[in-house]
């Protein structure tokens, strides 16, 4: 009951011969004194000449098919920079690095031949077939290479190998798009993300094949789709010898992309990035190692050297990385300053992420690009000191880091290591690798 005001206890006084209720419930107050207050009406939104009162319909959470659909919007601006007035990098500066790092490790030259696919390595499209090289780069995001390796080890043993076209000798993806996503969650499981990887390579799989069940029927009946998505798909052969040819190659291959083959490369990039979970960084892969098409594909480490070396402006995100030293980069240097810089910030001690100035290692590392880069982190800033760690010398003059007084250890307690993920969810070789005993017995007998 709500608290009596001042004039209501006044209106409630007590009447001294009106009778008590039973049970001790008080006595019986005069209610034809109160007066009743009629409640304000509740304020209503003011509506506009164009607005409708009609009941908006319940929204349903969406589809797999409106998923796979939905769009993303990546800083992603192809042919043109986000920055046109940062002149770095110059063509002459793109040489220098390529050339330091080249006698650091080794001269990097792409590939005339793509090799048949490997089973040992996911890698980053590095296959001669677009959709194996597609999910293959998939299945590397957001993970180490070893991890990835394991997820593509787990889908040969449930899904077997395909035996003609040209993935031949790589998964059999038309078994895994006939699964469900659960066994392929399963079989992926040890790579890590599988509960994302499965629905991502599933919705990539039906829609790949939607598409070509579409592009057939056009071909051979003419008919066209309701759907305004498959207007690509409804393009007329260049003559009625390469009519023939696709009608053949799709009814030999219905999870064929050889019509992103044929496309310009930003084209390609565009058409790539519709399937859910691809990216920018993705794609570029699949542009760079599969289609044999310069694009500087930009990972963690390339990202991070492009900031240090002044090349981007210290704000750029990854896609904004891209578009910028895609346009600024010369085309013969993307594929060795890719491969390069990835190399480099794997090895170099004070190239890695996760490493801090001042450390005996850091002291003992010589950097080739030393001159050239000027490290951001605050980790990585003459005098920086650990917040959580006491810094000492030891007696050759070296810096330990002891643990802060007072903070205890706990046995058993495993602790997350921080990892830069990028932004379309792609590779990053700092991620900490799954060890075989986090699935339990039983495991180590499969590999």
């Amino acid at each position: 009951m709500a608290p009596l005001t001042r004039k209501r206890k006044a209106e409630l006084e007590h009447v001294q011969d009106a009778p008590e209720l039973p049970h001790s419930l008080g006595w019986k107050p005069d209610l034809s004194k109160v007066e009743f207050v009629k409640p304000a009406p509740k304020r209503v939104k003011r509506l506009f000449d164009s607005e409708e009162l009609t009941p908006k319909p319940d929204q349903s959470p969406p589809s797999l098919k409106t998923a796979a659909k939905k769009a993303i919007k990546y800083h992603f601006t192809p042919g043109s920079t986000p920055y046109p007035n940062h002149l770095m990098p110059t063509p002459e500066a793109c040489e220098e690095v390529n050339r330091i790092l080249s006698k650091a490790h080794g001269k990097v030259e792409a590939p005339k031949i793509i090799a048949t696919p490997s089973m040992k390595v996911a890698g980053c499209g590095e296959v001669p077939d677009l959709l194996d090289a597609l999910i293959r780069t998939r299945l590397s995001a957001t993970t180490s290479s070893t991890n990835a390796n394991r997820a593509l080890e787990g889908l040969q043993k449930a899904y077997g190998l395909q035996t003609t076209g040209p993935g031949k000798g790589s998964i059999n993806w038309d078994a895994v798009r006939r699964s469900d996503i659960p066994a392929i969650t399963e079989a992926i499981k040890r790579g890590g993300h599988q509960n994302v990887k499965s629905v991502d390579i599933k919705v990539i799989l039906d829609t790949v094949y939607a598409q070509n069940v579409a592009r057939l029927e056009f071909l051979l009946h003419g008919t066209k789709s309701e759907d305004p998505e498959n207007a690509v798909l409804e393009e007329e052969p260049a003559s009625p010898e390469a009519k023939g040819l696709e009608i053949s190659k799709l009814k030999e291959n219905m999870l064929s992309l050889d019509r992103i083959m044929r496309m310009k490369p930003f084209e390609a990039m565009g058409e790539m990035m519709k399937f859910k979970g691809i990216g920018v960084k993705t794609s570029s892969c699949v542009l760079l190692f599969c289609m044999k098409i310069p694009s500087f594909a930009v990972d963690t480490h390339v990202w991070r050297h492009c900031k240090w070396l002044g090349w981007v402006p210290e704000k750029a995100n990854r896609d904004q990385t891209y578009s910028h030293c895609e346009v600024r980069v010369p085309d013969h240097l993307k594929y060795s300053l890719h491969q390069l810089l990835i190399m480099h910030g794997k090895k170099c001690y004070r190239c890695k992420s996760n490493t801090a100035y001042g450390t005996a290692k850091w002291n003992q590392t010589v950097c080739p690009i030393e001159h050239l880069v000027n490290r951001m982190d605050a980790k990585k800033q003459p005098g920086y000191v650990s917040p959580k760690k006491e810094v000492v010398e030891d007696e050759k003059g070296g810096v330990k880091r002891k643990r802060a007084p007072g903070k205890k250890v706990i046995k058993g307690k495993k602790i997350k290591k921080e990892v830069e993920l990028d932004s379309d969810q792609e590779l990053s070789e700092d991620v900490p690798e799954i060890s075989e005993s986090e699935f339990g017995p039983g495991e180590d007998a499969e590999v």
